[in-house]
């Protein structure tokens, strides 16, 4: 009995201690931000033999769900801080631009920091304040998981303030829904706070 209760223990102590890893932190003073939306210039594809044209069509309708359906895929209600503007602009034309021909990859492997800080460096933003924006890292079809970058950014210097990755399980009819219920998943598990 004694070794379940030391077990227990263990494994709350494992689940809370990555509940912790996941949380991301905001500097003092941020009390809105901008949201871009989902990035996918930077994805890796494992495992699936959808074409390229699926999945740009797929990547540009995952988008239009921050639209279609605000209340299901409502991220401000996961931030401690109100989300003054949407814009969309950036990652449409980003997303437009994607070349996947390179994409494809036999096992998953994830950005490491100083690509995503590069990435984060070129994005075509104005204005000043915080930014919010999901890159998306790897579709994963065999094991049925999507990665995703949550990346606060200062928008006139793009230094990232904040980040976090999260993996989602995939699940759903065709490309867009499958994978918007991955990075649905994600928004669920993120968890941000303010100094």
């Amino acid at each position: 009995m004694s070794r379940k209760i030391t077990l227990l223990i263990l494994v709350l102590c494992a689940v809370m201690s990555q509940a912790a890893d996941n949380r991301i932190v905001l500097p003092d003073g941020v009390d809105n931000i901008t949201f871009y939306g989902v990035d996918f210039s930077q994805v890796s594809i494992v495992g699936d033999d959808a074409t390229d044209q699926q999945y740009l069509q797929a990547f540009r309708r995952i988008n239009d769900l921050f639209v279609t359906e605000p209340q299901k895929y409502d991220i401000g209600k996961k931030l401690p801080v109100t989300i003054s503007d949407y814009d969309f602009k950036v990652v449409t034309d980003i997303n437009a631009a994607i070349d996947l021909s390179d994409a494809r990859s036999f096992q998953t492997t994830l950005l490491n920091d100083e690509t995503l800080v590069d990435h984060i460096a070129q994005l075509p933003v104005t204005g000043s304040g915080v930014g919010l924006i999901i890159v998306a890292d790897c579709l994963d079809k065999i094991q049925e998981t999507g990665y995703f970058h949550f990346v606060f950014f200062d928008q006139s210097t793009r230094a990232i303030v904040a980040k976090t990755c999260l993996s989602g399980k995939a699940r759903g009819f065709g490309l867009r829904n499958h994978w918007a219920r991955a990075i649905l998943n994600c928004m669920r598990e993120l968890r941000v706070v303010c100094q």
